[in-house]
């Protein structure tokens, strides 16, 4: 329990001291903005970061842009190649199954010469059809990466 006797404040506290009574106050309120300034130069600098950011990314992504045409078009320059040679091959297996067929006919050579002739054949045939689809497939892969920057360009 408590005892509630001095409610009120007494002369000699609070606002209304005797030195308080005889003298005065003058106040003037300013506002001085110490870390605004800072604020902004930072919020520029940040921007300006970002702006250089972007910049960067965009030349990594032409130079990305580059490399890949680079890479597709030595890529196109071996697989070329590789449908020349495969070609080739492909002709010379038919000509021999073509010649055992023959020497078959004329009971020159056995069966086994002639399936194994006819097994090369569709080797050579699978592998200059894979040679010819990694071809359009590169080409492919060119168009469509030339084609999107000529659109970004357009837009």
């Amino acid at each position: 329990t408590g005892d509630l006797r001095n409610w009120w404040p007494e002369n000699s506290s609070g606002l209304a001291t005797p030195d308080n009574e005889e003298g005065w106050t003058f106040g003037i309120g300013v506002e001085i903005p110490l870390f605004n300034g800072m604020l902004t130069k930072n919020k520029i600098a940040a921007a300006r970061a970002a702006i250089a950011k972007i910049k960067e990314e965009q030349l990594l992504l032409k130079e990305g842009i580059g490399l890949q045409t680079r890479d597709i078009i030595l890529s196109l320059g071996a697989a070329q190649k590789s449908c020349d040679a495969s070609g080739s091959a492909l002709t010379a297996a038919t000509e021999n199954r073509e010649l055992n067929v023959r020497a078959y006919q004329s009971e020159l050579v056995q069966t086994d010469d002639v399936i194994q002739a006819q097994l090369m054949e569709a080797m050579m045939a699978a592998q200059h059809y894979k040679a010819r689809y990694e071809h359009v497939a590169l080409l492919s892969r060119l168009e469509l990466i030339v084609g999107t920057e000529v659109l970004k360009q357009i837009q």
